[in-house]
């Protein structure tokens, strides 16, 4: 019997096996994550251009290590609205942040009402139109404590 693979060919193996059980989803190598780590996971999300859902997921997975600090979205044809963001590591201690995307120009005025009284400023402001021609805009505030870290998007 072969043994296990090891160091990069580990890493070999996990991509090829991930290609040969390729799904429709855009997460090719989400299957191999728990066998390569979670690196693998910050790759396939950081910079890539992904439908809402899987934006979601790569953000519920990545959000305790790694923070957003800039998204952007665009609307295509063929897929619709989609996100990218670019990935940085959440700083040691005390930090906050929100991250909200897609949002109308109503929803970013209320959540900048919200921090009004946080000592948060906008890491990055993007904004595309998106379906239905409406401005929309992804922020991400951040900020570090005495601040409340309870703030939400609309």
């Amino acid at each position: 019997m072969a043994e296990k693979p090891q160091g990069k060919a580990a890493l070999l193996y996990a991509i090829i096996l991930a290609l040969a059980t390729a799904s429709s989803s855009p997460f090719w190598l989400q299957p191999v994550t728990d066998f390569v780590g979670p690196k693998i996971k910050f790759f396939s999300c950081n910079n890539s251009w992904l439908n809402p859902a899987d934006y979601r997921s790569c953000f519920e997975a990545l959000s305790s290590n790694y923070y957003p600090a800039i998204v952007q979205g665009r609307l295509t044809e063929r897929a619709g609205e989609q996100f990218s963001a670019k990935w940085k590591n959440v700083p040691a201690g005390s930090f906050c942040y929100l991250s909200c995307y897609a949002v109308s120009q109503d929803g970013l005025n209320s959540t900048k009402t919200a921090l009004k009284d946080e000592p948060a400023f906008d890491e990055s402001v993007t904004s595309f139109i998106g379906a239905g021609g409406q401005n929309k805009f992804s922020v991400t505030w951040t900020w570090s404590p005495p601040g409340q870290c309870k703030a939400t998007c609309p």
